[in-house]
């Protein structure tokens, strides 16, 4: 069985229960709005105009979710044939160098996790 969540960069709700329930159910996970529907290239466009000239956002996106341990298959909206070059590169050569299935989520993880490391 699989299930489908919203869960992306700007959307991150669904790591502090649902992905953590769906794994204990042994449930498949797919995102949904892994790209953000483009909100965080709009966020970043006024923000930190040229941000984007030197950062590719939908990389960091796609990256945030494949990051996640408890993620099985991203949806990713693509509608030229250059995006789905770009991604299917990215999935074929992409090592996640953190799980993101293990990043504090409520203030207090966060902060005893940074105390930890100062000890």
């Amino acid at each position: 069985d699989v299930m489908q969540v919203r869960y992306n960069l700007i959307y991150q709700a669904a790591a502090l229960h649902v992905l953590n329930q769906a794994k204990a159910a042994d449930l498949g996970v797919a995102t949904m709005r892994t790209m953000t529907s483009g909100m965080l290239q709009r966020i970043a466009q006024h923000l930190a105009p040229g941000w984007q000239d030197a950062n590719d956002l939908y990389t960091v996106a796609l990256q945030f979710v494949l990051s996640d341990s408890r993620v099985h298959l991203p949806i990713v909206g693509m509608r030229w044939p250059e995006e789905v070059a770009r991604n299917v590169a990215l999935v074929e050569n992409f090592q996640p160098s953190y799980d993101m299935a293990a990043l504090p989520r409520l203030t207090a993880g966060i902060y005893r996790s940074e105390d930890e490391g100062k000890a």
